[in-house]
């Protein structure tokens, strides 16, 4: 039988190979998420609206929403100015 961090380990490296990701609330992805979308819904966008506006399809920006993409800092800038909010903005739940 495993004990202490031998049994962790093979936690997480379970947890790697079913593809699945950290506790949502320390997932920095789910967290970027969740912020994009309580900024987009106090614009009263909808995810298509938001999509258009910066420029992206509305899958990529549903991924986002979901915490399954990690996207790149062009894309974070096109999101920010879509919702009319700094950079910073998309970050302050970190």
């Amino acid at each position: 039988m495993i004990f202490g961090w031998g049994l962790l380990r093979m936690g997480f490296a379970r947890l790697r190979r079913k593809g699945k990701r950290m506790p949502k609330s320390t997932d920095p992805l789910a967290v970027f998420g969740t912020t994009l979308r309580k900024l987009r819904l106090r614009r009263g966008l909808t995810q298509q609206g938001l999509a258009e506006l910066a420029g992206i399809h509305r899958n990529y920006e549903q991924g986002i929403e979901n915490g399954h993409r990690n996207l790149g800092l062009k894309n974070i800038c096109k999101l920010a100015a879509a919702l009319e909010v700094r950079p910073g903005a998309l970050f302050k739940e970190f």
